[in-house]
């Protein structure tokens, strides 16, 4: 596994001495690549025990502080393990060290969320990333409507695709495969009927399951 080769390679360098030196670039890069091989890996325990080992060293070792990347490749092995909690106390963990969150970093918190059925916050991540100015494109509006599918939250999945289109954001394939229960539950509402069928009709290939089944949101 690349992430096991990546922890061999890190105990290496370490034990050679180069991480000694405080204030070095090098420790701080060769703990990042090591935290996005765990990441990719999904080992979110060892992403967490070289966090650990960045803050609280040995004695041998000089103390090297984490940066933006450190925690959002930590964050990431932990939503891709669908340890959704611990990938937003890592959130909030970053900011608490006066470490501003990148828009990796609300797009992973956001994933999370909806991993959690926590959809009021994957949409109030969005609104803040929005506010700061952040450039997130789809991914956290598709990880906002993913959330607000799973939970069932149809008339806030509908909101985010009204704003979503009228920022001329389209539609990725996991927004299009969430979006298709969203539509068939909105029927039920007077209020969501008209835009649910304005939605339906443009959501491609993925609705065709409802028009061949006749659902009344197609009429």
């Amino acid at each position: 596994m690349r992430w096991m080769e990546a922890l061999q390679l890190l105990g290496e360098v370490q034990r050679t001495g180069l991480l000694k030196t405080p204030g070095g670039s090098q420790g701080l890069i060769a703990f990042n690549a090591a935290l996005s091989a765990c990441s990719e890996g999904h080992a979110w325990r060892h992403s967490l025990l070289l966090l650990g080992q960045m803050l609280h060293p040995e004695a041998e070792l000089a103390a090297i502080a984490p940066d933006v990347l450190s925690f959002n490749a930590a964050m990431s092995a932990c939503e891709r393990s669908h340890e959704w909690a611990r990938s937003l106390r890592l959130f909030e963990d970053m900011q608490a060290r006066a470490l501003e969150p990148s828009a990796i970093s609300f797009c992973t918190a956001s994933s999370a969320c909806g991993k959690g059925m926590q959809w009021q916050q994957a949409v109030n991540l969005l609104g803040e990333a929005q506010h700061r100015g952040l450039h997130t494109g789809v991914t956290i509006f598709s990880a906002a409507i993913n959330a607000c599918a799973k939970a069932e939250q149809w008339q806030a999945a509908l909101s985010l695709l009204t704003a979503m289109r009228a920022l001329g954001i389209e539609p990725d394939d996991s927004i299009r495969s969430a979006i298709v229960p969203v539509l068939a539950a909105a029927h039920q509402s007077a209020a969501g009927h008209s835009e649910a069928r304005a939605l339906l009709r443009e959501a491609g290939p993925e609705a065709a399951v409802l028009r061949a089944g006749g659902n009344p949101i197609t009429k």
